[in-house]
């Protein structure tokens, strides 16, 4: 990541961590209590219960791909932020390594499951619930980011390398399930729902139909 070539080894803030301290500052989240809730919402405990049942509702759902992506992801985004990236860039907030945001890692690769789910057009979620949801998993990821800064917990740099870890993460898992999936089977996944990689595929194209004369088409 180019970004943490840049911040290796440091511990002040950049331009751009400055200009949002600036607009923070004096403000109504600057160290707001509420945000530090927020903030622990992405610990350890939460995290591992979130992942959990989003593994359960897979196998339950009859859908194993996803089920492997939501534990795999997430988990892999958050392994390599505190095993690898972390330690590597070694820059420092208050004594501690920053940067990416473990938090953000966390909460970001759980939001792209979900998104991944809620996007398969494959499996007739209304609408309507389909546009809620994923405008609650844009807001818990855009609070979460919030709460890390008001509360001086990492500077603004530290959450986008979260973010970018975090959907690197979740993509590559996809990937590599499927090909596994398929090499298991000796073709193309069949069952279970379209495979991770493909759903994300398959409804960006159908994203870019809708509302023309095509028919919405999912990859398989």
């Amino acid at each position: 990541m180019a970004l943490g070539v840049l911040l290796h080894g440091g511990s002040e803030p950049d331009r751009v961590d400055d200009l949002v301290s600036r607009l923070l500052r004096g403000s109504v989240v600057d160290n707001n209590p509420l945000l530090g809730w927020v903030a622990r919402m992405a610990d350890p405990v939460p995290f591992a219960m979130v992942v959990g049942g989003l593994t359960l509702g897979g196998l339950l759902s009859g859908n194993p791909r996803m089920a492997q992506l939501s534990l795999v992801g997430p988990i892999a985004a958050v392994l390599l932020t505190e095993l690898v990236v972390k330690p590597v860039v070694g820059r420092t907030l208050g004594g501690s390594l920053a940067f990416p945001s473990g938090h953000t890692s966390a909460t970001a690769s759980v939001c792209a499951v979900v998104a991944v789910l809620l996007l398969d057009t494959s499996r007739r979620y209304p609408r309507v619930l389909r546009v809620l949801l994923l405008c609650g998993v844009l807001a818990q990821c855009a609070t979460m980011a919030l709460a890390l800064v008001a509360t001086h917990q990492h500077y603004a740099t530290d959450i986008g390398g979260g973010f970018a870890l975090a959907l690197a993460s979740v993509l590559g898992a996809a990937l590599v399930i499927d090909k596994l999936n398929a090499r298991r089977r000796g073709g193309p996944p069949r069952g279970g729902g379209a495979p991770p990689v493909l759903v994300a595929r398959g409804s960006l194209q159908a994203l870019q139909d809708h509302g023309g004369t095509r028919v919405m088409r999912t990859a398989a």
